[in-house]
């Protein structure tokens, strides 16, 4: 940051004048900036992602161009501003929150940080929650009766919570002299 200063003499008392300069955005030492997220909870499945906003709100004449960064994921997630910088012509980006499929279910806190020159760098704290891909299934009818010699039939429903691979069905349990198949 560049200053220029003069003495001015007004009747015998000397003053200092300070004016600013240099034309970067970050003349105002008064200027500063504040980093928020359009939510400070977030939630996703393992395997996948998801996307929030950041916003710099400036303040004092603050110009200059913040630099943002996260902190603070745990492992198998990993998060990307989009652009990463945030200019004096833009006051907000888009942060994506990526979870690998091995990402441990369970709640962490990470931060956002702002960074620009001639400030102090600025944080905002949001709450990661991830879970664990699920399956349900249910039997319909639950319950069976059936005589010797016949047959009944039931149907398996599942539901499937951001899992995708394949499902291996087994039957277990069956009393003697009864059969049962998987069509």
């Amino acid at each position: 940051m560049q200053r220029l200063g003069r003495m001015v003499s007004v009747g015998g008392v000397a003053l200092f004048v300070a004016c600013g300069g240099g034309g970067d955005g970050t003349t105002d030492p008064s200027g500063s900036f504040s980093v928020s997220l359009s939510s400070n909870t977030l939630s996703i499945l393992s395997g996948s992602s998801s996307t929030v906003t950041a916003t710099i709100a400036r303040t004092g004449g603050f110009t200059g161009t913040v630099t943002l960064g996260v902190e603070g994921l745990p492992n198998g997630v990993t998060g990307s501003f989009n652009p990463g910088a945030i200019t004096t012509s833009t006051t907000s980006t888009s942060l994506t929150v990526n979870a690998t499929a091995n990402a441990a279910p369970g709640t962490y806190s990470f931060i956002i940080r702002g960074s620009a020159s001639g400030q102090s760098d600025r944080t905002a704290t949001a709450s990661l929650t991830i879970s664990a891909p699920s399956l349900t299934f249910s039997l319909s009818p639950a319950t069976l009766a059936i005589a010797i010699g016949e047959l009944a039939k039931t149907t398996l429903s599942f539901t499937r919570l951001n899992l995708t691979t394949p499902i291996a069905i087994a039957v277990s349990g069956e009393p003697t002299g009864v059969t049962v198949s998987v069509l």
